[in-house]
């Protein structure tokens, strides 16, 4: 969007072309922040900066926390390890874990909104609020929910200092003017958002109140639990702070929409401010050095617990490790570089930044529209199966493919480019293997759920440390996987094994094919054929005319020996 707008097509945004994706931004947000951003895109020229944008606004609320915290519980101590807390917070970290967005500048203007209300500056206030409705059109309930806040805390106030039920009148028309902006703001962004894109609907009920399962119950125990626990749980001691977070928060409770209530995703920036500020409204209450040891410990806790990265959750899913450069992604650089600047391009989602400089560039192609330069995907990737629209990068790729040829592979990543005859230049060979940590744990992550690009191992079969157990007598599929979708080429598959005894009869069949399609490549291992204790490798070679639409590689035993199975490996060769 921003690029387009720099480029003479203003707010343009359609990279999942279709009548459900509006071709301007205000059919999907009203932000006038973001608006903001287009001259700064123009001057800086680069993608990054927002990711380093997204950064900053995310890591700003620590001052405006420690601010809250000194004039709150009067202790500077006990503020700064609220503020450092914040950096820490699972809340805070997963929301800068994945691209740009929108919420990712809530927790700034709110903690703003709490600071400058405790510091009795009405203009500020207001202009806080005013820059949280600039985010876009929904924090209208968060703002609207801050003045409940405002007149609840004043009455209590108003109460506790004058024995009075009355607000005074300055206070009261600045609740007053709080809601009716607010009102006009929304009834004005929804019109315009409405207009911009007809298609849309205002209310999805499916996404608030749906079917919860028991599963679900669980995940938002924990979420709750990973909001207020690394606070020791302070924010229930003092809720009424929590009244700008209760839209959102309900929203998490309610809907069965799993983004909503599980921590890495953006939007538990929607209510990370409140919950501090409810902790640090209940700190004050208590003795400081207690508080201090408390948070010292859960902050600690948590943050080893449930921040990205973390042993733990790096343990539960692969896509929430650390992402680090390998040698292989200055290659893939290299490869994308050698599209033209002038280009179409359809890419899958994670590789559109990479190419969304364009003036046609999108994740989902138009039918009405030429096919397009090139086509940018990575087998490796679950995202190249995901379902964007109704349509998966997949689907369009062997739709469009017979008009392709392949300009460049860098392991999974492709790249074809339309009516190329020429030499291809295989950077780096595809390299895909058996991971026994993930062989057969349940997914956790929505990344995790797609069967792409995975290797399974049955429930009966044992893994014992580096290796595939299987025990005599034990018949049927050992592995399969990983049900990639490869362009023609040379491939070959590999398996590390050994016999614990020598037999006469099969030990197994190998076999590299798609289910109903094809089989590629298969060979039966005899007992006579291996020596007991010695490990052994079988390769199978093969090439692919075709392009193989959900490829796997399987071992089924017959069951005449004790096999150990050390290591799998699918590689293309050049």
């Amino acid at each position: 969007m921003l690029w387009q707008s720099v480029n003479g097509n203003f707010l343009f945004t359609q990279p999942r072309a279709g009548p459900l994706q509006p071709s301007s931004f205000l059919g999907v947000h009203f932000s006038p922040l973001l608006i903001a951003l287009i001259p700064l895109y123009a001057l800086l020229g680069t993608p990054c900066f927002l990711l380093v944008l997204q950064s900053a606004a995310l890591a700003l609320p620590a001052y405006y926390i420690y601010r809250i915290g000194v004039r709150v519980t009067g202790d500077e101590r006990t503020a700064l390890l609220f503020a450092v807390g914040y950096l820490l917070y699972p809340g805070t970290l997963w929301s800068n874990w994945y691209d740009f967005h929108l919420e990712a500048f809530v927790p700034l203007f709110t903690s703003m909104a709490y600071h400058y209300y405790l510091e009795d500056s009405k203009p500020r206030l207001l202009l806080s609020l005013a820059l949280l409705l600039a985010t876009f059109e929904r924090t209208i309930f968060i703002v609207i929910s801050f003045a409940a806040y405002v007149l609840a805390r004043e009455l209590l106030k108003a109460r506790k200092d004058r024995g009075s039920r009355y607000l005074q009148p300055s206070t009261l028309n600045m609740i007053l003017i709080i809601v009716l902006a607010s009102g006009l703001y929304f009834v004005a962004s929804e019109r315009i958002m409405s207009s911009s894109w007809p298609e849309r609907s205002l209310v999805q009920p499916a996404r608030i109140v749906g079917k919860l399962s028991y599963e679900d119950l669980l995940i938002k125990v924990s979420y709750v639990t990973l909001l207020a626990g690394p606070l020791a749980f302070l924010p229930f001691w003092s809720p009424l702070e929590l009244l700008p977070a209760a839209p959102y928060f309900l929203l998490a409770m309610a809907t069965d929409y799993t983004p909503y209530f599980t921590i890495p995703w953006q939007y538990p920036a929607l209510v990370t401010v409140p919950f501090f500020a409810s902790a640090i409204m209940a700190a004050s209450r208590e003795k400081p050095r207690l508080t201090r040891r408390k948070l010292a410990v859960s902050i600690t806790l948590f943050f080893l617990l449930a921040a990205p990265a973390s042993l733990p959750m790096s343990s539960f899913s692969s896509n929430w490790r650390l992402p680090s450069p390998r040698w292989e992604t200055a290659l893939k650089h290299t490869a994308l570089s050698s599209i033209e600047p002038d280009a179409s391009v359809l890419a899958q989602e994670d590789y559109f930044p990479n190419v969304a400089e364009r003036r046609v560039a999108y994740t989902l192609w138009p039918r009405d529209l030429d096919p397009p330069d090139y086509i940018v995907f990575d087998v490796l990737d679950y995202l190249f199966y995901y379902e964007p629209g109704g349509n998966t990068t997949r689907d369009q790729v062997l739709r469009l493919a017979d008009a392709y040829g392949v300009a460049a592979r860098v392991n999974g990543l492709v790249i074809l480019r339309r009516g190329y005859e020429g030499p291809e230049a295989n950077l780096a060979p595809l390299h895909v293997s058996l991971d026994l940590m993930e062989a057969r744990k349940p997914y956790i992550s929505q990344e995790d759920s797609y069967r792409e690009t995975r290797f399974f191992v049955p429930a009966d079969v044992r893994v014992q440390g580096n290796h595939i157990y299987v025990a005599e007598g034990q018949r049927g599929s050992i592995f399969w996987g990983p049900y990639l979708t490869l362009p023609p080429g040379r491939y070959r598959a590999t398996v590390s094994f050994s016999a614990d005894t020598q037999v006469e009869g099969a030990l197994f069949d190998l076999k590299v094919y798609c289910y109903g399609v094809e089989t590629y490549a298969e060979r039966t291992v005899h007992g006579s054929e291996v020596a007991a204790g010695a490990r052994s490798t079988l390769t199978l070679s093969f090439d692919l005319e075709e392009w193989a639409p959900s490829l796997k590689v399987t071992l089924i035993s017959h069951g005449w020996a004790p096999l150990r199975i050390y290591s799998v490996e699918l590689e293309g060769t050049p």
